[in-house]
């Protein structure tokens, strides 16, 4: 309890007796996960979140003028919605589909895609039509 009191926490949700979890950070963190009442369950993703960042991201690729400026992310989020099948070898994202002859190869410049890799997802859609299949 000396623990629990240090970090601030309420007296309402000690750990269970006889719990051997690991201290970590300002939760107990093994084998059993303790839920706070005081703490707000993490923010879940909508699948109308999911859609709506996908058609943002479509636009801003088939627009072509912030190549530059699009989340890694967001491209492979795009490029699955759109059926591409991913393979990951170190910092390269390999992705492929039936029906399309180009095997695109993306890597990641920090948070953001590279500029010349979204010019050569944008000639993939562009070319193949796939812009249709994005809900």
């Amino acid at each position: 309890m000396l623990i629990w009191r240090c970090l601030g926490l309420p007296e309402s949700c000690p750990p269970k007796p006889g719990y051997r979890g690991v201290l970590s950070g300002n939760a107990f963190v093994g084998r059993e996960k303790l839920v706070c009442p005081w703490r707000r369950p993490p923010r879940t993703c909508r699948s109308s979140d999911n859609g709506r960042v996908r058609k943002r991201v479509l636009l801003q690729v088939l627009s072509g003028t912030a190549d530059a400026n699009i989340r890694f992310e967001d491209l492979r989020s795009l490029l699955g919605a759109l059926g591409f099948a991913e393979r990951i070898k170190g910092d390269h994202h390999i992705y492929s589909k039936a029906g399309v002859a180009e095997i695109l190869n993306l890597q990641p410049r920090g948070s953001l895609a590279k500029a010349y890799q979204v010019k050569q997802v944008r000639a993939a859609i562009v070319r193949y039509k796939l812009a249709e299949e994005v809900e």
